[in-house]
């Protein structure tokens, strides 16, 4: 299952990016091409530490009126070009250092509770870093970095009568709203199981200023499902007083029994409607109490069922997930445990507190062993090699007797090419392929990735029938300059790299040919003002001039870089075509890829056309 989305704050992005309009650009395009035959040695991936003569330093103090060092922050330097990060610890005056640099691109981050984490150079507490440009043998010793103090939500979890909720653990999201154009969308920026105390009590802290909605859903495990209260009936309570009174003798036998409950999942003060949810506001450092949730039980339903394997013999072991089916934004954000279940031995599953809603059962499991799952190659996450698909409606009555037969999976094959001008191949071992279903796919069977093997072929096994979108790297993937990218992706003559493509039901796709190239393209610039000092305040974003392209997975809409302290910003590895280049005073970090976002864009920004194997230089040059 792949889950996207969040929330967000209201802003108003399109003023601010016309307010970023552009006033003149030019545009100086330079081939940079290899020559020559691929050498015979394999490229293995493994860089070797630099190191050097330049030196970053500075402190870490509070952001107060008078501010105070911060001793025992944990103080981080990334390098993304070379994959390398660094950490200290300041010391009591709130000092740190990093030595032995060599020349390079750093990002600088810092971490200590209860304060909000901070990357230096960012406008928000969850913006974009300034990346700092270091020269040879340069010494920047007055890095001043300062970390506010972060805010505090307190408040109870409540029942429909006000009495406290603490036996049961409880997740809890902080999630921030955005608006554009008619749609919202929300980002969970914090999330964590609790077990509020015996009051029903609950804390977050280490919060930025902000607005946001607090969202609440229970804690179950795979342990505690199934084991939901129920709640008796009117005929059940008339009988037990009775009995009570005249003696069971005299009674006939007890009703049915009544439905079973779990807490739903519900935003503050207690709605399941998100878009009603009363948001929080917080300022730096503030301690808001008395955001109390009430949660409410709703009738939660079980269902049982038997897995069997294709030849109709029961599947030990089978995991068995059910996926809610329909698009629930409360999903997107609240962290819960999706329901699961494990087929026993003589096949039978149970799942329990189920909501009611439309559900798809969704189970996997391995022709080894009688159906038992087996690990997937390498590190990838558990796979097999049968699938099964049920689609049940849930309304707070428990269901019997769902049949799941297992189906043998499809196979997903092909070959990777190397179309290498002046790098060797890579080892197969660093060619890692990846089907992943399409976000708005809904729920579906995942496909672990597969690494290319000696022979640069390549297979996905045991793939269920849905639809998948191909992703691939090559080499290290430790650095922001790929040194290999993805050229084309075809499969019967048609290049599927950037739309999905179908796996059905008996029958295997193969002649996939994935190739690789080391001509990777490279868009690079420098944003300044009309004097020509550099600007690296702003961010930059490219896409594709063609609209069918503005969605996430996308390889033509790279998300916004900001430049370093140089003003200077690189943005590798974009398919040839026509894009799109503006600069940004901000953006929002869930929507940038949307239509109706990049839509707002497009009046200031510029053309810029990107060729195979060539780097770009789009200068761009702000008015006001």
């Amino acid at each position: 299952m792949t889950f996207v989305r969040a929330r967000r704050r209201r802003r108003a992005i399109a003023a601010g990016i016309a307010a970023a309009a552009i006033a003149a650009m030019t545009i100086t395009i330079a081939a940079q091409r290899g020559g020559g035959p691929p050498a015979p040695v394999r490229d293995n991936g493994v860089r070797p530490i630099v190191t050097g003569e330049a030196f970053i330093g500075g402190i870490v103090v509070t952001d107060e009126s008078t501010p105070r060092p911060l001793r025992l922050a944990s103080v981080t330097l990334r390098d993304p070009d070379r994959g390398v990060q660094r950490v200290s610890v300041t010391d009591e005056r709130g000092t740190f250092g990093f030595s032995r640099l060599p020349a390079g691109h750093y990002l600088i981050s810092v971490n200590r509770p209860p304060y909000v984490s901070v990357t230096y150079g960012a406008r928000t507490a969850r913006g974009q870093g300034l990346t700092i440009a270091l020269e040879n043998g340069q010494r920047l010793d007055a890095i001043r970095i300062a970390m506010p103090h972060g805010a505090a939500i307190t408040g109870r979890i409540v029942d429909e009568r006000g009495a406290p909720v603490s036996s049961p653990r409880v997740n809890l999201a902080v999630v921030e709203a955005i608006v554009i154009g008619p749609t919202s969308s929300y980002r969970r920026v914090y999330g964590q199981t609790i077990e509020p105390d015996d009051r029903g009590i609950y804390r977050i802290y280490g919060l930025p200023a902000g607005t946001y909605l607090i969202g609440a859903t229970p804690g179950l495990s795979l342990l505690t499902r199934g084991a939901s209260p129920r709640v008796p009936t009117d005929d059940e309570i008339r009988w037990a007083t009775r009995t009570a009174t005249t003696g069971p003798r005299v009674m006939a036998g007890p009703p049915p029994v009544g439905s079973a409950t779990a807490l739903a999942e519900l935003f503050y003060p207690g709605v399941t409607d998100i878009a009603s949810a009363t948001p929080v506001t917080l300022a730096a450092g503030e301690e808001r109490a008395g955001v109390d949730i009430a949660v409410r039980a709703v009738p939660v339903a079980t269902i049982r069922g038997v897995v069997r394997t294709p030849d109709g013999a029961p599947a030990r072991g089978a995991q068995v997930l059910a996926a809610p089916s329909t698009d629930r934004a409360l999903a997107d954000v609240l962290p819960s445990l999706p329901p699961l279940g494990l087929s026993a031995a003589d096949g039978s599953f149970v799942i329990g507190d189920l909501a009611p809603g439309h559900y798809r059962l969704m189970s996997r499991a391995s022709s080894a062993a009688g159906g038992a799952p087996v690990p997937a190659r390498g590190s990838s996450p558990p796979g097999s090699d049968l699938w099964a698909l049920a689609d049940v409606d849930v309304a707070g009555a428990d269901i019997d007797g769902v049949t799941l037969t297992l189906a043998p999976g499809m196979t997903v094959s092909g070959r990777v090419v190397f179309d290498a001008t002046s790098l060797p191949p890579p080892e197969p071992a660093t060619v890692r392929l990846t089907l992943s279903p399409p976000p708005s796919g809904g729920p579906a069977l995942g496909a672990p990735a597969t690494q290319a093997e000696a022979d640069d072929t390549f297979a996905f096994k045991g793939i269920a029938p849905g639809r998948y979108v191909l992703i691939g790297n090559a080499g290290t993937t430790a650095t922001v300059q790929p040194l290999w990218m993805v050229k084309t992706a075809m499969l019967n003559g048609r290049d599927v790299l950037d739309t999905p493509f179908d796996v059905t039901p008996n029958l295997d796709v193969s002649d996939l040919v994935v190739t690789f190239t080391d001509r990777v393209t490279k868009l690079t610039g420098l944003v300044s003002d009309q004097t020509g000092h550099p600007v690296p305040a702003y961010s930059v974003i490219a896409f594709s001039t063609d609209p069918a392209s503005w969605h996430q997975q996308s390889r033509r809409v790279r998300m916004p870089v900001r430049p370093a302290s140089d003003g200077r910003f690189a943005i590798s590895g974009l398919p040839p075509g026509e894009y799109y280049l503006a600069v940004l005073p901000d953006f929002p970090p869930n929507e940038w890829s949307t239509p109706a976002f990049l839509q707002t864009v497009v009046p200031g920004a510029v053309r810029v056309t990107i060729r195979d194997g060539e780097t770009t230089t789009q200068d761009v040059r702000l008015a006001g």
